[in-house]
């Protein structure tokens, strides 16, 4: 009897242990509580032929692991994203019964499964994605020569209804089932889906597993050239089963199916196993990025509480991932300084790559007049923005905006800053003069990765030997070029020092430097406090005194850098009120 408590026990303690610790569904764990889901399927015949929706729901009728509360549908023949994504305004003025935006809204969904249409996978990919979407116009409906893509749309929609994205990859046509024609439609998908922190049901790939080793012809799969047939529909639910669990549906068995035991069991496996392959195809291509990342099961779980037979109960947290793409512009820019149209070409180009939306200024010119170090060190990344105005007469290059990003903190170090490769890069840029909507960017690369400066006596410094350097109170910014040092690929051919301000050297009479203090908070705190001014004589002792004080916060710095991204991604998890902080932040500011 001692020796089966002690087995008993043990047991427990490792079932509890691999729960907490996997944070995923265990397919063996027959203790486990299932977790019950809201899907909804967006797509159109694809998805309707032989109901995939209920063919999904009756595998986790089956599924120890979770149970379906609502699964519903919105399809219609031939759609693309494009009639999906009707704005709920416009109903009125089409002759559809197609209210998917609606639909999204009506309910909290745990996943959004989007198909699109056969075809169009092409307007996935890059470049097309990019104006696969609604056109953009500011405040004065002028064009901002951008589009807002559909299936970013569909996916900001399933995020504010509480829950995922996850696409549906389609497969080529029967006669054309091939790795090429599969890994082109696998690329698209995986695009808009890295680019929307979503989760890749690779069904089209599932197919062509199921077929490499002859136990299934494409002819098994298809209804016809394009739909597939019950089969293949099958085999497109358990594939999606896997992404949203992480684990095989082998052994599931669907009532009333018109397969064989044997069937359901082998397509089951090779669901898994091309899921599987998908998954370490990504990791090893597409590691991810703060503006790109393919999600997966055991990245993010269901919401569940998992109970032990034993009554001991142990819950799952969950934290929600802020990284989707919002191609809504910040507020903090507005109010004269940047028209909408740039507004929101900055956010998109720039702000973006930090999932975080809480953007403020740390140096308004019009309202500090502190040194740019005393208020912007140790704040993270930062945003500057600039504006020409000579004091002295009227000037052509008056109202020219330019500025530059820099991807870690400003220190005081007294130093060139090394950016690491796993930092995002420096980033110059201006709004064409002759285009006030084009926003042009250059990235700074030298060979040395000495990318930037940090000198308290100076405001920041950016480029590869001052490209662009601006004095302590961002009054003033000065030009160069290091062209026999270094070279300048993919600038512009009319690319040279006055390019920025038009002239080699500039005054300003507005600056702003923004930053985010989401990700301020993840920087170290100084070990003494800031150098606010300069001083003209110093002594030996102090200056070394200063100089081992700053090279122990660079190295401090560089640690922190290295890991920001794993921080950021567990931090930064209240967007909404994030931008509510960040709006009434700059309110204040401004």
């Amino acid at each position: 009897v001692v020796v089966v408590a002690v087995v008993v026990v043990a047991v427990v303690v490792v079932v509890v242990v691999a729960v907490s610790i996997t944070g995923m569904f265990m397919a063996e764990d027959t203790t486990a509580a299932q977790a019950s889901i809201d899907v909804l399927f967006v797509g159109n015949s694809l998805t309707y032929t032989n109901n995939l929706p209920n063919l999904f729901m009756k595998l986790l009728e089956n599924s120890i692991l979770v149970s379906a509360d609502v699964i519903s549908s919105s399809t219609a023949g031939g759609v693309s994203f494009r009639e999906h994504a009707l704005h709920v305004e416009d109903y009125g003025q089409y002759a559809t019964d197609l209210r998917t935006v609606e639909k999204i809204r009506s309910r909290h969904w745990d996943y959004v499964v989007l198909q699109d249409q056969s075809g169009s996978w092409v307007f996935l990919d890059e470049p097309n994605v990019n104006t696969y979407g609604d056109p953009i116009y500011d405040a004065e409906g002028f064009f901002t020569e951008t589009y807002d893509p559909y299936p970013f749309q569909l996916v900001r929609e399933a995020v504010d209804a509480g829950g995922r994205g996850l696409f549906m990859q389609t497969w080529p046509s029967s006669n054309d089932l091939f790795q090429n024609s599969t890994d082109l439609i696998e690329h698209a998908y995986n695009n808009v889906a890295g680019r929307t922190h979503s989760l890749v049901a690779p069904v089209g790939a599932a197919f062509l597993k199921a077929t490499e080793d002859g136990q299934f012809q494409a002819s098994d799969l298809y209804k016809d050239n394009v739909h597939p047939s019950y089969k293949g529909s099958f085999l497109a639910a358990c594939t999606i089963y896997s992404t949203i669990t992480g684990v095989s549906p082998k052994g599931l068995r669907v009532a009333g199916s018109l397969l064989s035991e044997e069937e359901q069991d082998a397509l089951e496996q090779y669901a898994f196993s091309a899921w599987l392959e998908f998954k370490s195809r990504v990791r090893n291509s597409y590691p991810c990025k703060k503006d790109f990342c393919i999600r997966f099961a055991g990245e993010i779980n269901i919401p569940t509480t998992t109970t032990l037979t034993t009554s001991a109960a142990t819950t799952t947290s969950v934290t929600e991932d802020p990284c989707v793409l919002r191609d809504t512009h910040f507020q903090l820019f507005l109010g004269g300084f940047l028209t909408p149209s740039q507004d929101l070409k900055l956010s998109h180009e720039l702000l973006d790559r930090h999932c975080a939306n809480d953007w403020t200024p740390c140096f308004n010119s019009s309202l500090h007049h502190e040194n740019f170090h005393f208020r912007c060190d140790y704040k993270g990344p930062t945003m500057a923005v600039f504006r020409v105005k000579d004091p002295h007469r009227i000037s052509p290059n008056d109202g020219r905006i330019f500025g530059a990003y820099a991807p870690v903190s400003f220190t005081s170090r007294g130093s060139s800053v090394i950016i690491e490769e796993e930092d995002d890069d420096v980033l110059l840029f201006r709004f064409d003069p002759d285009s006030p909507a084009h926003l042009q960017v250059i990235t700074v690369v030298s060979s040395d990765r000495k990318d930037m400066y940090d000198y308290s006596a100076n405001g920041p410094i950016y480029g590869r030997v001052s490209d662009m350097l601006l004095n302590e109170k961002l009054t003033f910014a000065s030009f160069s070029l290091a062209t026999g040092r270094f070279e300048y690929p993919s600038t512009p051919e009319n690319y040279d020092a006055s390019w920025y301000a038009g002239t080699l050297s500039a005054h300003l009479d507005l600056a702003m430097v923004y930053y985010s203090p989401t990700l301020a908070a993840l920087e170290p705190t100084p070990s003494m406090p800031i150098t606010t001014t300069s001083t003209t004589t110093t002594t030996t002792s102090t200056t070394t005194s200063t100089t081992t004080s700053t090279s122990t916060t660079v190295t401090t710095t560089k640690k922190m850098t290295t890991t920001k991204f794993a921080t950021t991604k567990s931090t930064a998890t209240t967007k909404t009120a994030s931008k509510t902080t960040a709006s009434t932040a700059t309110a204040t500011a401004t």
